[in-house]
């Protein structure tokens, strides 16, 4: 990658940043911009940095309720991801496709998300993103009415939070859910 092009990269990161962190009124003009810029930068070689800058976006967008727009920008983070082959990010980045899409209506994709983000979060041990995708895929299950099976996800949750620790921040949303 081109030293110019990891400077952008650097400068849309905190940029993106900032305005997740201290949005104003005109901040959708400028995370609109920054994307536009992003989508300009050549594609090759992916770079964790354009990953995380495309979930940057694809959080702003969902936050600012504006998700079917992140929809995109998360796709890339996947694809990015995995070309680079980062199970840590590309579990990250599955994990927030499918909240987008579960909520954006396409349960089928958000559950094919769901799925691969698990079997990541399993291979790699890390037991505090399996809880969290469970919860998000109970999440979906409930949107798509399938209350016995969400159910089960929520009960998957709790059960590891009360192996591990680390996972009490989850057993609130496991709970209300």
């Amino acid at each position: 990658m081109s030293h110019a092009v990891e400077l952008t990269l650097s400068r849309l990161s905190e940029s993106l940043k900032e305005e997740l962190a201290h949005p104003k009124s005109d901040s959708v003009v400028r995370v609109a911009a920054a994307h536009n810029e992003l989508r300009a930068l050549p594609q090759a070689p992916p770079s964790a940095l354009r990953a995380e800058c495309l979930l940057d976006i694809a959080q702003y967008f969902y936050v600012s309720g504006q998700t079917l727009l992140g929809v995109e920008p998360a796709g890339k983070a996947v694809d990015c991801a995995r070309a680079l082959s980062d199970q840590r990010l590309l579990r990250k980045s599955l994990t927030f496709l499918g909240v987008l899409l579960a909520d954006t209506g396409n349960i089928p994709g958000a559950v094919e998300c769901y799925a691969s983000a698990l079997e990541l979060a399993h291979r790699t041990q890390d037991l505090l993103a399996e809880g969290s995708v469970w919860n998000n895929l109970g999440v979906a299950l409930l949107y798509s009415a399938q209350y016995v099976d969400a159910t089960r996800c929520f009960r998957r949750t709790l059960a590891l939070a009360s192996h591990e620790s680390a996972l009490q921040p989850l057993t609130g949303p496991a709970l209300s859910n």
